[in-house]
């Protein structure tokens, strides 16, 4: 982080021509529900040629996101679980569940134009520890989220 903000102020003091994010669209940090993705870009997929060599590309991309994204959500999972019983609580539920939701909000996401995630481990533990205990305080977690991001 100190390296991204030397070259920053580098940059700036040196007025070195540097292009910015915002050059290329400078909506996208406007804020607003404008910047949430829409139903349009499900129409992008038309566009893609969906032929054995486009999937040849794809595919491997995808399985490897795929798998980084179960990995770490179930690491996330053992980890609050494990702090779960320690603390003796009751187990917080079932992984084949957890990888569903995962699988079902990233089908969703990508469906809108945006990006998939995972559970996150240091935010999932935030979340636990101060007082999470189900899937409201999850939705409370990622509604400020996006609040933080819109707003």
């Amino acid at each position: 982080l100190a390296a991204v903000v030397l070259a920053t102020a580098l940059s700036a003091a040196l007025q070195l021509p540097v292009a910015t994010l915002a050059q290329g669209n400078a909506a996208t940090f406007a804020g607003g529900l404008a910047v949430l993705p829409t139903w349009a870009g499900v129409g992008a997929l038309t566009a893609v040629p969906w032929t054995a060599a486009t999937l040849r590309v794809i595919f491997p991309v995808a399985v490897s996101i795929a798998m980084i994204s179960v990995l770490e959500t179930l690491l996330a999972s053992k980890v609050v679980a494990e702090q779960a019983s320690n603390d003796g609580r009751a187990s917080l539920g079932s992984n084949n569940r957890l990888l569903a939701g995962l699988a079902a909000g990233n089908v969703a996401s990508a469906a809108l134009g945006g990006f998939g995630g995972c559970g996150l481990i240091p935010q999932t533990l935030l979340n636990a520890q101060s007082g999470g205990r189900g899937a409201l305080s999850a939705i409370g977690y990622a509604a400020s989220m996006g609040g933080c991001v819109v707003l």
